[in-house]
């Protein structure tokens, strides 16, 4: 079954898969102190790695899943997301992408993405204009050859610019009081580059294509299972995808 974890090359059909998983990276990733805990990165290779999160007794409490890539793209960092049942060690953060940074807020710029590595930008001063490596983790994706065919399959006055990143509104639905929108975007890219990777630590295939999209680069994983015919450099992508970012530096 296709999942974030599966999307790098870490097939999880049950609780116990998850669980080996989990294991392996937490006897075999480095560790990283935070004040809130532990993160143990184990990186296999190829850009997969999986973040571990120990608590200050040595408990385990969650595995967050993250590709770590070379594409960029410039967010207004506004503030941070914390996730009350992880102890601080899990948690997102919220923004908009800098060409809106000047004007007022516009919520078709807005962008959550989680964060592996949350507790460890603590010290962080928001807001901030800050580089992310983001990461995004493929749910369900349409592929077109190129921009005409792209075109030609937008339904008249629902145009779609094939650069777009489109928050997805919480699960609250249309309640405007329910906060920011969850980790989980619409994107439409130009593929720049792609190709099939194996993750060493498994010897699973997952796809990655480094995508042009609205603000900037972004790294796409998919399963294999998720992406539909053929993926080549020039294609239009198009598809919800749960976002995982690393903030880098500032802008």
């Amino acid at each position: 079954m296709p999942s974030h974890m599966s999307s790098i090359g870490f097939p999880v059909e049950t609780e116990d898969d998850f669980l080996r998983f989990q294991t392996l990276a937490a006897d075999n990733g480095r560790p990283l102190a935070a004040s809130a805990g532990t993160y143990v990165r184990w990186r296999t290779g190829e850009g997969a790695e999986l973040w571990v999160q120990v608590t200050p007794d040595n408990n385990i409490v969650g595995l967050n899943p993250h590709f770590d890539g070379e594409s960029t793209l410039t967010v207004h960092v506004a503030s941070r997301i914390r996730y009350p049942n992880e102890d601080g060690l899990d948690g997102a953060f919220y923004g908009w992408l800098v060409e809106t940074a000047g004007d007022d807020l516009d919520a078709d710029r807005e962008v959550v993405f989680d964060a592996p590595d949350f507790a460890l930008q603590e010290s962080l001063d928001l807001p901030a204009t800050l580089r992310v490596q983001l990461a995004a983790f493929a749910e369900e994706l349409h592929v077109f050859a190129d921009e005409a065919t792209f075109a030609a399959a937008q339904p008249p006055g629902l145009e779609l610019a094939p650069e777009s990143l489109i928050p997805v509104p919480s699960s609250d639905g249309e309640d405007s009081t329910a906060g920011p929108p969850e980790p989980r975007a619409f994107l439409a890219g130009r593929v720049l580059q792609t190709e099939l990777r194996i993750n060493p630590a498994t010897d699973e295939p997952f796809r990655w294509a480094r995508l042009r999209t609205q603000g900037g680069e972004v790294d796409l994983v998919a399963d294999p299972a998720v992406v539909p015919g053929e993926l080549n450099a020039g294609a239009i992508v198009v598809g919800t995808c749960w976002l995982s970012g690393r903030i880098e530096a500032p802008a």
